[in-house]
This record gives C-alpha cells, structure tokens and sequence, in this order.
C-alpha cells in the first residue's frame, strides 16, 4: 500500500479522540445524559456481552443463514441512529427534533453508500459511543475493560481466528461496523458494498479497536480537559505502532487492541503522575 495510507488509517483514531473530547465535555452538561455519571456500571458485565454476542453471532449465522443478514442490518441502522440521538441531545434540541434529526442521519446512510458517507457516519456514531461509554464508567474500569478485552482480541485473532471469520460475514451481509480505509483516496467515493479486503485494496479498522480506547479518553475528561488530551494523543501513538507492526506483519490480521490499550493507559499514568 502508499505510504500516505498511514495518514489515512491515523485519521480515525485523531477525530474521534477529538470529538469524544468535545461530545464528552457537551454531554456532561445535558441533563437527560448527565446521570450516566451517576450510575454504577460493571465492567465485567460489559466483557460478558461481548463474549455473549460473539456466541450468538455464531449460533444464528448457523442455525438462521438467510435471515442474518436482514436482521444485523436493521441492529447496524438502528445503533446510527441511537448514537446520533445521543449527538443531537448534547445540544439541547427538542426531543422530537432530535428523532427526526436522528432518523434522517440513519436514512442517509441507508441512501448514500459511498465510503466517505460511511467513515464520517460511523466516525461521529463510534465517538458518541465512547463518550457515553466514558462518562458511564471511571479511568479503572475502562482500564480493567481494555486489559480483559486486549486478551479476547488476541485469542480471537490468533487461536480460534473468529475475529476474522466474524469481520467476512458481517461484510458479506453489507454490514460494517468498522472504518473502511483505501488505499488510494479515489476509493473513498467507491460503493462500501464493493469492499473485498482481502485483495489488499483496504484496511478494516474495528469499531471496538476506535470506541474502547476511546472511551479512556473520555473517561477521564472528569479530571480535565488537558488530561483528556494526553490521554487521546498518546492513542494515537498507539495506532500508529499498530500499523507499523501491521506492515511488519505483511499485513496479517493483528490484534489492534493491545498496543492502542497500552499507549492509552500509558497516557493516563502519565497524566495522574504530572497534572
């Protein structure tokens, strides 16, 4: 791939550190999503479902082929539109403006099937994930979360390998929920239906590897806004030995977790150690 496809594949990582650093301090603010703070929330509950939803994935591509593909679909729109709710509530809208707003961002993206259209929907829908994500848990759970699922992502990717079985069925039923990065920028007005990662033509960039250590940056927004940055640029740092380590690998699927968990916690002690 070009060498510039590096800057396509940071790109991600800089906006939504970015913009969960903005929705976050915006949320805080919004009443209806200010008692997410709060809350108590389990991370262990959080590893259970992902490993739950991993197990029914499987048990329903088996059992329920032909309606798989509708059903994670309508899961796929339905999260857009959830997450855009949560976007347009940060600033105060009308609840019904809010809906219509919501609805019409999810309609979009049904209309609309370039790859543009599908990285700045998914970009500002994974960035409010990770900002509710943040404000829902404290700096130690999402820290305890990253470790247990930088595990999974490792078992998953080199032992069982259903990391990647999962990432071609979703994309054969036109559901992704990931960046779809090319590596000419012409790809980005390419059909999203077109991707065939394995010709080489594509990165897929899990949403999980973008919201989780995301959701540190978030997280410890409570502690300041400079804090968040620290937190943000040093997952950055994270993505870009991810990719150099992707290269290294000739571009064999890696666990992308571990490495982008680590600069991001490395960033946090950081940051507790100096501010």
């Amino acid at each position: 791939m070009p060498t510039h496809t590096v800057y396509f594949f940071l790109l991600p990582f800089i906006v939504s550190q970015a913009l969960a650093i903005f929705l976050t301090a915006k949320l805080s603010g919004a009443e209806q999503l200010a008692v997410l703070g709060q809350q108590e929330f389990d991370w262990i509950s959080i590893v259970i479902s992902v490993i739950l939803f991993a197990a029914l994935f499987f048990l329903f591509k088996r059992f329920f082929t032909k309606k798989a593909a509708f059903v994670f679909r309508i899961l796929f729109i339905a999260s857009i539109f959830f997450s855009f709710e949560i976007v347009f509530s940060a600033f105060a809208l009308d609840p019904l403006l809010i809906f219509l707003s919501a609805g019409v961002i999810a309609a979009a993206y049904m209309l609309l099937s370039s790859i543009l259209v599908h990285d700045v929907l998914i970009l500002v829908s994974f960035s409010a994930i990770a900002s509710v994500m943040g404000m829902a848990l404290v700096p130690m759970d999402v820290i305890f979360l990253l470790a247990a699922l930088s595990l999974y992502d490792i078992i998953a990717v080199y032992k069982t390998r259903h990391m990647q079985e999962m990432a071609r069925a979703f994309i054969g039923y036109r559901v992704i929920p990931a960046f779809i990065i090319p590596a000419a920028p012409a790809g980005f007005l390419k059909n999203r239906q077109e991707v065939v990662p394995s010709v080489g033509d594509y990165f897929i960039i899990g949403g999980g590897d973008v919201v989780l250590p995301t959701a540190l940056t978030a997280a410890v927004f409570r502690f300041g806004t400079l804090h968040s940055v620290i937190v943000g640029a040093f997952v950055v740092v994270g993505a870009a030995v991810t990719y150099g380590l992707f290269r290294m690998g000739k571009r064999m699927p890696i666990p992308a977790l571990p490495p982008l968990s680590l600069f991001g916690v490395l960033g946090y002690l950081l940051g507790s150690l100096f501010l």
